[in-house]
């Protein structure tokens, strides 16, 4: 299912490229059920690992190469398309001294207030999702000692009511991206996260309960969810009810059917490189098709190509070669290729 959210947010951002069509209405959804296969996850593969001796620094390690390197691919590619900006003169680019701190910031998987739009990650938006959930896990971590199912019901609660209140007061709950709106990207990444660890430590329990479905219906159901077209006046509604019930079911269900496709394991591998470089493509290419008169339609299909050329490439030539020597390197053992497949074939 993982590559499947990730197609959705693909299409859902090529829908500025395609304007008035839209492709996935609800495609920013998928970021609430990353962040709940997330906790899922993290939860699997590390929680027994904390208990018995785990350090959070190691622990913190182990979680940024599995981002880092694909991270930086994006950071380039962004950082081309802002050069070329600003080499043509375009009204939109940013200005030198702007592009040079936001770099260093970038570098340092940092948030940066140089933007010209008031962007968290202005060279690739698409990345505050990526620090939220970072930040979100070495909270964790270092809260796991204390951290009882009765605390997570607790944050649950709390940040279940604040995504409640801003449904009340907003058109939808797609804010984090932005400056102005950076608080309802903790409180996403709070609930859905948490939401998978939970769901982790009480999946015995759940399984137990839950019906056997074909992973073709899985993906279908997500599908369909992400590409819903719902009248404004109920859409933060429906995204509310995405995050609080239908993602985290979306996910256990996902866990019991588990996935012995190879093709469903090969889109969850390069969902994530598929995540963190279409963004300043999709955007440079917006803006390349409005330059030159080119129709929009043949962008999105160059981009369509280009994407499904480089995300295997970049997962198999550079992201594990990148991911294996790091670990190697600064923590000096080799867990990935169980974690890896793993976590791939959600």
């Amino acid at each position: 299912m993982r590559g499947t959210a990730a197609i959705a947010v693909v299409l859902y951002h090529l829908g500025a490229l395609l304007y008035p069509i839209q492709l996935a209405e609800r495609g920013y959804l998928a970021v609430d059920f990353f962040f709940v296969l997330s906790g899922f996850i993290v939860a699997y593969a590390y929680e027994e690992r904390l208990e018995k001796g785990l350090s959070r620094f190691d622990f913190f390690l182990i979680r940024l190469i599995r981002f880092y390197p694909l991270y930086i691919v994006g950071l380039l590619i962004a950082l081309i398309k802002a050069l070329a900006q600003i080499s043509i003169g375009d009204a939109q680019s940013m200005d030198v001294g702007g592009l040079l701190a936001t770099v260093l910031l970038a570098i340092g998987f940092l948030p940066s207030p140089f933007g010209r739009l008031d962007e968290l990650f202005p060279l690739n938006v698409a990345a505050w999702s990526l620090f939220l959930e970072l930040t979100v896990n070495i909270a964790y971590a270092i809260a796991r000692p204390r951290l009882s199912n009765i605390c997570i019901l607790a944050i649950l609660i709390v940040s279940g009511s604040m995504l409640t209140w801003e449904a009340f007061h907003s058109t939808s709950l797609m804010g984090g991206a932005f400056w102005s709106e950076w608080w309802t990207g903790i409180f996403r990444v709070t609930f859905s996260f948490f939401m998978g660890v939970l769901l982790y430590r009480k999946r015995a329990d759940l399984l137990r309960h839950l019906p056997n479905v074909t992973s073709w219906m899985l993906l279908s159901c997500l599908a369909a969810l992400l590409a819903a077209r719902i009248p404004t006046a109920f859409s933060a509604w429906y995204d509310l009810i995405f995050i609080v019930l239908l993602s985290p079911a979306l996910v256990m269900l996902g866990a019991k059917t588990g996935n012995h496709n190879r093709g469903f394991t090969y889109l969850g591998l390069i969902s994530y490189p598929l995540y963190v470089i279409h963004e300043p493509i999709a955007i440079a290419s917006r803006q390349a098709s409005q330059m030159t008169g080119i129709p929009p339609v043949a962008f999105a299909v160059m981009v369509g190509v280009a994407l499904a050329c480089a995300t295997p490439t970049l997962v198999y030539f550079i992201d594990l070669p990148a991911r294996r020597w790091l670990t190697a390197h600064l923590i000096g053992r080799r867990p990935l290729r169980v974690r890896i497949e793993s976590s791939a074939r959600l």
